[in-house]
């Protein structure tokens, strides 16, 4: 729906503003980036539905978004195979793959004005030797929908364990790397996935059947208290970046007006130096300028 809603958007804006159609610009290849990272995590998610299922009776297997089909007979299996298995490929590691390949072509451009046109949206607050950092972020949440979905048959325990491992690994690359180029975002960054961590831990305490109701309820309490946390820092960061923002439009407001306000200063000249027109003598003197007993104002 929104790739639709997208696509004619876009062929509006080109008969609004009378252009041709060029497939390479860089309005509408910034587009297609834009597309992908919005659209992919949910896509990736609804192709790995299809295998998602549930038994019901013994060795019967039912597919958990729609309970009246059955998983693994031949209809199942001709179509995940075919079509489901080909999509999630071409989506989820043959099309971002492109992508960062074109963008390691121009890595050592980045800084060009038409790059960033391009790949600004994918490279920009990253260092310069970690620009392809948002498609590692991709492939992460890619990796997390798979667990969510092939590990869900198997346990409740197993499935959080695997995310947990991948969520460990990560938050040591970000530790090692730190790839954006502002402190703070590097600290959020890594407050998020310890977050993450903490709430997977702490559910797997309080999901367990020997947890006595008062540990359940502490455990309830801390994953309670640090997603709270982690929204209040960063609510508190948002607001201290839209601060520094109003706060330097409103310099450059006043340093705009500044310079085109104009400042009158007066003079007194001797009319015998402006008559002569050489060694003119100027003291000054803030109100008027006068010259031989007549008022003149001189902005």
């Amino acid at each position: 729906m929104l790739r639709t809603v997208c696509f004619f958007a876009w062929i509006i804006y080109i008969k609004v503003r009378k252009k041709k159609w060029n497939p390479i610009s860089d309005d509408f290849i910034c587009n297609c980036i834009i597309l992908l990272f919005l659209i992919n995590p949910g896509l990736i998610e609804t192709l790995f539905s299809i295998f998602s299922c549930r038994e019901i009776n013994s060795g019967e297997y039912w597919l958990n978004i729609d309970l009246d089909i059955q998983c693994w007979d031949f209809d199942h299996i001709f179509y995940s195979y075919l079509i489901i298995l080909p999509a999630i490929l071409i989506w989820g590691v043959i099309i971002p793959g492109l992508w960062l390949i074109k963008l390691i072509r121009y890595k050592d451009r980045l800084q060009d004005t038409r790059v960033k046109l391009r790949y600004g949206f994918i490279c920009s607050g990253y260092s310069k030797e970690f620009f392809y950092w948002e498609f590692v972020i991709l492939y992460c949440k890619i990796t997390l929908i798979s667990f969510s979905v092939f590990l869900s048959n198997i346990s409740i325990s197993v499935q959080a364990l695997a995310v947990t491992i991948l969520l460990i690994f990560f938050i040591f690359l970000q530790i090692k790397n730190k790839p954006f180029t502002d402190k703070v975002l590097n600290d959020m960054e890594l407050f998020s996935k310890a977050t993450l961590l903490i709430t997977i831990c702490a559910g797997l305490f309080f999901l367990a059947d020997e947890l006595e109701r008062p540990g359940a309820i502490f455990m309830f309490l801390i994953a309670f208290c640090s997603n709270l946390s982690f929204i209040i820092c960063s609510l508190l960061r948002i607001f201290n970046e839209l601060l520094k923002f109003v706060k330097a439009k409103l310099l450059f407001m006043g340093s705009m007006l500044f310079r085109e306000s104009r400042v009158k200063v007066n003079y007194i000249i001797d009319e015998s130096q402006v008559d002569n027109g050489k060694n003119i003598h100027i003291s000054h003197l803030p109100g008027l300028l006068i010259v031989h007993r007549k008022l003149i104002s001189v902005a």
